[in-house]
């Protein structure tokens, strides 16, 4: 008699047990092509076409089904690190960090500081030219990839500034740089497709100002002086720090590239580069 009122407790106790835990809330989660984690409640899906999906956050929405990588339910408060490290397989793992591997890069590099000022010597202020180049990045840990950058820039070059006259050049040849970077960057995670990202690198710069012939006038006629600006290269540390946003396989970015080198002499290297980018597949 004991023996049996002991079992019938155990027997209370089992399905109190699973009966707490079968009481736990549960969420439906969509995982999108694009890397997005969405929680809510699944309210329909037509085969072929579309769902229509309550979200914890927006409230009703519709997703083609072109849009999702998976469907799924589980208990809710599980953190989007722990789905992705514990409910998906690798290869989704590497979706929901939307970044690829490698990216085309490229925009506007903008000169600034005295690097973009003109002098009486050295072939001129910089002007705007173009950047373009790749990223390549390898993801250590969710939210963080190790990046590394090459990138190639060109600059026009300004008249020189004069006192005495006015200075004229003909075919002044442009600067070209060459940016060798790698470092760390920072990618948020959560349930929106924008990405925010934040890049922080140091690396070289190698820089060639090709040399060119120049004249300074008092007037159109009276020559005062002339002479050549010589060519100059180095090969120096930089440092690139830069954020942006990114969406599915494309990105916007602000980076301010700098570099020890030396313009005329004196003028340090520094410019910002406003640029897009677009992953490989």
């Amino acid at each position: 008699m004991a023996r049996r009122g002991i079992v019938i407790a155990y027997v209370a106790i089992l399905c109190s047990a699973l009966a707490e835990a079968g009481s736990g809330e549960l969420e439906d989660i969509l995982l999108l092509k694009d890397g997005s984690i969405v929680r809510g409640t699944l309210v329909e899906s037509v085969r072929g076409s579309y769902i229509r999906f309550h979200t914890t956050q927006h409230g009703l929405k519709v997703f083609g089904l072109s849009e999702v990588e998976k469907v799924t339910r589980l208990p809710k408060g599980i953190p989007d690190d722990e789905l992705i490290s514990n409910y998906f397989d690798e290869d989704v793992s590497r979706l929901a960090d939307d970044a690829r591997p490698v990216a085309v890069v490229g925009g506007v590099a903008i000169p600034y500081g005295r690097f973009a000022r003109s002098s009486t010597s050295g072939g001129g202020a910089m002007e705007s030219g173009v950047s373009v180049g790749l990223d390549v990045g390898l993801r250590l840990v969710p939210k963080w990839r190790w990046l590394t950058t090459g990138m190639y820039s060109e600059l026009r070059r300004g008249a020189l500034e004069v006192v005495d006259g006015f200075e004229e050049a003909r075919g002044v040849p442009s600067a070209r740089m060459i940016w060798l970077l790698t470092g760390m960057e920072l990618r948020t995670e959560g349930n929106t497709a924008w990405k925010w990202r934040a890049i922080v690198q140091t690396g070289a710069l190698v820089s060639t100002f090709p040399g060119f012939d120049y004249t300074v006038h008092g007037t159109p006629t009276t020559l005062i002086r002339s002479g050549r600006i010589e060519s100059s290269s180095s090969t120096e540390f930089a440092v690139c720090i830069g954020g942006g946003v990114s969406v599915s396989r494309f990105s916007l970015t602000v980076r301010l590239l700098s570099a020890s080198a030396r313009y005329d002499g004196m003028r340090p290297v520094g410019v910002i580069l406003l640029g897009a980018g677009v992953g490989l597949p």
